[in-house]
């Protein structure tokens, strides 16, 4: 769930459902994680029950990153490559251990 300004920005409606492509088309823009509300619903989704372009926009390369979850596990499954990656080649490692 984005934030009813975004929501609102792209379908003045309020109601209906929109997918992330459609919801972007509309918006004229990438959606960015500042654009979603902190919800159960988001949650779940960016823990791997949503859409990979979904997951993408949630920030989930970031979250997964400060974990040190590896770049071959399958919580990445279907993410599209970091565009951070480039600068930061390697996750930091908290010490945590993910297998």
């Amino acid at each position: 769930m984005v934030l009813d300004a975004v929501w609102l920005s792209a379908h003045p409606d309020d109601f209906g459902n929109l997918c992330v492509g459609c919801l972007e088309a509309r918006l004229g823009r990438r959606l960015t994680p500042r654009d979603f509300s902190w919800c159960p619903l988001n949650v779940g989704a960016a823990l791997g029950d949503g859409s990979a372009r979904l997951r993408d926009r949630l920030g989930v390369h970031d979250v997964l990153n400060m974990l040190g979850v590896p770049r071959d596990h399958p919580m990445r499954r279907g993410l599209p490559p970091s565009p951070y990656e480039a600068l930061d080649p390697e996750p930091v490692q908290p010490g945590l251990q993910f297998e």
